[in-house]
């Protein structure tokens, strides 16, 4: 099949294109960055410069369909937050070929902190208490009943500006600009776990379960899959439940009462990497599966220079974590497939550069152009 991956800037975009190519496919990658680490891949057949989604959403969406048409692409499948972007366009692109999200208005209930409890309620499903305010008068009201809380903004990705038992001061500085809400979420105490699904119809196709071990701003660096036999039958629930289509990944908490999602992200995650050995990934999108296909228990993988940077300053945990590193296999590194691990360091200064330029963090300019923040 030609297929077209609408990202190439993530490492679970590059473990996906190299899966998809290992399987057979033609790879075509469309993404609005220039630079990205995907460019050089062995698995790219051909790299596509398209507008910015959220700045050029008309022009992007025609710049899809020239290249689906152009290329005669068999399936288009979204990896991050320009699944949002894609899902608008979903009815008129798939008059060409299938397009593997769900729709826009499914994605918002999921990918909106508040929404994502609701809805959970709604498919009778147990969710932890939340509660979403839009000013500081309703902010300081709901925690006059609550003590220990956890803060997000209602749209957030990469765990950024989330409050975890948040102080007095940190509280005071919550900004609510621009008809920004946020969410207050119960905390709950106990082990973490993330998820990674694909579905379609309903009916999970394949499934990773990881603990959050090794972490960034709390964005998991490494990844090993585990068997966790609550979880695996909760995603099946949810996803036959919402009848869904797409990516699906969870962030779940165990804690004393019970296992809790406490939110949702339904686009490609890291745990797509756990997937590294499975030769046979590519078929979930060629076939109906009666089995769900799971990654190895062997594998183990890290994002290498971050497990350096953050792993080893932490020194309550470094004897884990160096440990980790001796037995974990770096993400984006492959000797059949190098350029990505050189053209990681270039994509990072270039990153830096325009991050600095544009005045926000490094993890905010990665999805300036493609986050979605519940726009219609």
């Amino acid at each position: 099949m030609n297929i077209l991956v609408t990202s190439g800037r993530a490492p679970a975009s590059l473990e996906l294109i190299r899966l998809l190519s290992l399987g057979g496919h033609t790879v075509h990658v469309a993404d609005s960055f220039d630079i990205h680490i995907s460019k050089r891949s062995k698995g790219v057949f051909k790299n596509h410069l398209v507008p910015r989604p959220r700045q050029e959403t008309v022009a992007y969406g025609d710049a899809l369909e020239d290249i689906i048409l152009e290329e005669k692409i068999d399936l288009v499948i979204p990896t991050f937050e320009e699944s949002f972007w894609v899902s608008r366009f979903k009815k008129r692109l798939e008059t060409y070929c299938p397009v593997f999200v769900d729709e826009l208005s499914k994605l918002r209930k999921l990918h909106n902190k508040s929404d994502f409890i609701k809805y959970c309620q709604e498919l009778g499903i147990q969710a932890p208490s939340s509660t979403e305010v839009h000013s500081k008068i309703e902010l300081n009201e709901a925690l006059s009943d609550l003590e220990q809380v956890v803060l997000k903004p209602s749209f957030s990705r990469f765990g950024e500006e989330v409050l975890v038992k948040p102080s007095a001061k940190e509280i005071s500085s919550i900004d609510f600009t621009n008809q920004r809400s946020w969410v207050i979420q119960e905390f709950l105490d106990g082990p973490q776990f993330c998820s990674y699904a694909l579905c379609r119809d309903g009916h999970v196709l394949a499934s990773a379960i990881y603990p959050s071990e090794i972490k960034s701003n709390k964005v998991s660096l490494n990844f090993r899959h585990i068997e966790h036999q609550a979880i695996h039958e909760w995603v099946k629930n949810f996803a036959k439940k919402s009848n869904f289509t797409g990516q699906l990944s969870f962030d779940f908490i165990d804690s004393e009462k019970g296992l809790m999602a406490i939110e949702c992200n339904p686009r490609m995650t890291s745990g797509l990497h756990l997937f590294e050995d499975r030769d046979d990934f590519h078929t979930i999108f060629e076939n109906d599966f009666n089995s769900i296909l799971t990654p190895s228990l062997k594998v183990r993988n890290m994002m290498g220079i971050l497990v350096i940077l953050y792993g080893m300053g932490d020194f309550k945990n470094i004897t884990s974590n160096i440990k980790t590193f001796i037995q974990s296999r770096d993400i984006i590194f492959r000797r059949n497939d190098i350029m990505p691990f050189f053209d990681q360091f270039k994509t990072f200064i270039w990153l830096a550069i325009q991050s600095r330029r544009h005045g926000i963090s490094l993890s905010k300019f990665t999805t300036v152009d493609i986050e979605w923040n519940g726009e219609v």
